[in-house]
């Protein structure tokens, strides 16, 4: 993959500076096919599971069915049921390699690449040298900060993007090489539809009820081992705790041993991966967040959707959304277990946070600003061409 990137880029800067001149075809073709009917966009997406790209994507395919014909490309696996009940096509690949995005391509034929995250990004640009990429970042690992082959190689391809959207101010500003592509770059947020999340939540079946939730995938970024420490420490002094896990991932094993090894298997209930995890978001008191690394945050806005309180760690784009009114930013595993045990306790001070979390909420519904966003950014990468 290094090499073929390295060799891809190594005698083409002359098209990166004069890539217009190849292109005359295929704005012929675009301006006659927008006339004639919708924009073809094809969405990639490495990931074969549900979770927050996945979802911003599927409600942004959702939010534009009426202007904009879109195919979500990606691998196989539950992903797939989620995306057929929402009515959207599914093309699907074995992984998200340059000959499947090349077939995928030739297949589709489509205006537009919007390629979500680094890697498919990176592939994507590999894979096409005429159709027009959008890369749309939705977090912000810790190698964007340093030099090395990940930042280098990246920073290549972002020579290839028309477009990059990005879902907070932290992932282009402490991105290493981020100041040579600001006149790319766009803040756009997540769309938030909060009537839509609310619907969802009420056509569920679940009725048991939580204390404390914990909804991601189960992967270092989200911090999933830091969350059964703080509810070990929390069942010390709540022993009726009731708590749930949402979501699948490579620690899921290494979840299940510390839940044995603290004793608090009778507290903690392990859901895996939901298809409509709204409900549980409905039926818990408080909302936690202890991630690594964070684009945006999505989560947290669906807590305060419900009136949830967050508790959360001030990485990425909960720094933006999280504040006193609405939850807490905490750093250390002490602050998180005082301030969930005080929430827990104090009903006063948890109606205060749960309506401040109702307020807050209110200003990140967005949707058809963001649908427009959106529209506004393909029609101007298709006058570019």
């Amino acid at each position: 993959y290094t090499t073929s990137l390295i060799g891809y880029y190594k005698n083409d800067w002359r098209e990166i500076i004069f890539n217009k001149m190849f292109v005359s075809d295929r704005r012929r073709r675009t301006e006659m096919e927008v006339n004639m009917g919708k924009l073809k966009v094809m969405h990639v997406l490495c990931m074969s599971t549900y979770s927050g790209a996945e979802n911003v994507a599927i409600t942004l395919i959702n939010s534009l069915k009426d202007r904009v014909d879109s195919i979500y490309v990606s691998p196989n696996g539950s992903i797939r049921k989620v995306v057929q009940q929402n009515g959207i096509e599914h093309y699907v690949i074995d992984r998200v390699d340059v000959k499947n995005i090349k077939k995928a391509i030739r297949d589709i034929k489509p205006d537009i690449i919007h390629a979500h995250d680094f890697t498919a990004g990176t592939i994507c640009s590999l894979s096409t040298r005429k159709i027009p990429i959008i890369n749309h970042l939705h977090n912000n690992p810790p190698w964007i900060k340093k030099i090395g082959l990940k930042s280098i190689l990246y920073g290549f391809s972002c020579y290839r993007y028309r477009k990059i959207l990005t879902v907070s101010n932290s992932i282009m500003d402490e991105f290493i090489f981020g100041k040579f592509f600001k006149k790319k770059m766009t803040i756009i947020g997540n769309p938030i539809n909060l009537s839509s999340i609310k619907r969802k939540a009420e056509a569920a079946e679940e009725n048991e009820k939580f204390d404390v939730l914990f909804l991601g995938r189960l992967m270092p970024p989200k911090n999933p081992i830091l969350f059964v420490d703080i509810i070990a420490d929390l069942v010390k002094k709540l022993p009726n705790l009731k708590v749930a896990i949402v979501g699948e991932g490579d620690l899921k094993i290494k979840i299940e041993k510390k839940i044995t090894q603290y004793n608090i298997s009778k507290n903690v209930v392990l859901y895996g991966f939901q298809e409509n995890p709204y409900v549980f978001v409905k039926n818990t008191k408080i909302l936690c967040v202890p991630s690594v690394w964070e684009g945006f945050g999505l989560v947290a806005v669906e807590g305060l959707c419900f009136g949830k309180p967050v508790i959360a760690t001030p990485v990425g784009g909960l720094k933006d959304i999280v504040n006193n009114e609405c939850g807490k930013l905490c750093v250390e595993k002490n602050e998180f277990v005082s301030e969930i045990y005080r929430l827990l306790t104090d009903s006063t001070y948890l109606d205060k946070k749960s309506s401040g979390a109702l307020k807050r909420a209110i200003i990140f519904d967005n949707i058809d600003e963001y649908s427009k966003i959106i529209i506004d950014t393909y029609e101007e990468v298709l006058g570019e061409i």
